[in-house]
């Protein structure tokens, strides 16, 4: 939600109209939470359409499956090198599926994977791992890097900002397209 909150806020820092919406469903639970943000001179509902979306974030590797019907053909996903044990695992225990990534690269997506937890570490705390995949997505989306900053300055508390710029930064590094 996080994710979410930044993007929109940057959105609007560049001068576009930004529109969010967040299900949390069971995630409490360990189910998915799944946002939706568009941006664009004009938006008049938060809701993705499938099949129109160009960028899909996926912070854990079967989130990226279970969304990618709403990547428009030839989008981009940018997929966290992370697996969590789906909750349905937990009384009858089933190996993780792999290949998600090559699955969705045959599909014509553009898939880009990064250890968004390794690069957050080296920029000082795990816990900012959501915040390198948005240094990711900021090097997709046609918003400028300083309104990034000032969306992530108006959504984090001053005390962890220095360290999400940090990782801000790696994330942005990952990937030099």
């Amino acid at each position: 939600m996080l994710a979410t909150d930044v993007i929109a806020a940057a959105a609007v820092s560049a001068g576009f109209d930004a529109k969010k919406s967040e299900v949390h469903g069971v995630a409490q639970r360990g189910g998915s939470v799944v946002s939706h943000v568009r941006y664009a001179e004009k938006v008049h509902s938060p809701l993705c359409v499938p099949g129109q979306v160009d960028l899909l974030i996926a912070f854990e590797r079967l989130e990226a499956l279970r969304s990618a019907h709403f990547v428009k053909k030839d989008g981009v996903i940018i997929v966290n090198n992370r697996e969590i044990e789906p909750i349905q695992f937990l009384d009858e225990p089933k190996p993780y599926p792999t290949g998600v990534e090559d699955f969705l690269e045959k599909k014509n997506f553009e898939v880009l994977r990064i250890d968004a937890s390794d690069l957050a570490k080296k920029a000082g705390d795990v816990r900012a791992a959501n915040v390198v995949v948005l240094g990711l997505a900021s090097r997709i989306l046609d918003i400028d890097e300083r309104h990034w900053t000032q969306g992530l300055s108006q959504i984090l508390p001053a005390k962890i900002l220095e360290l999400n710029k940090k990782a801000f930064a790696k994330g942005r590094e990952a990937f030099p397209l």
